[in-house]
């Protein structure tokens, strides 16, 4: 239940608050969130990410992202449910 909470209130959060530009990186990782990345100014954002040495537009790299996130909560979230029983 409290997965479901913090996914919901982070998404109505983002329909909200606009972080500045100047706070590069903290407005990137924002703008990477599903809510607002489907939006045609984020999706073609001219800059790119750098990962693994290589650029990525962010079309490319917001996928990869929630890939990654994905798996990485998916691993805490089964080792507080084993620590758990």
């Amino acid at each position: 239940m409290g997965t479901l909470s913090l996914v919901a209130g982070t998404v109505i959060l983002a329909m909200f608050v606009n972080v500045p530009e100047h706070l590069r990186v903290l407005s990137r990782i924002w703008c990477y969130l599903p809510g607002k990345f489907v939006v045609e100014w984020n999706i073609l954002y001219p800059r790119t990410v750098l990962v693994f040495g290589g650029g990525l537009m962010s079309r490319q790299a917001a996928p990869l992202l929630y890939l990654v996130l994905g798996d990485g909560f998916a691993v805490l979230g089964k080792r507080g449910f084993v620590g758990i029983r």
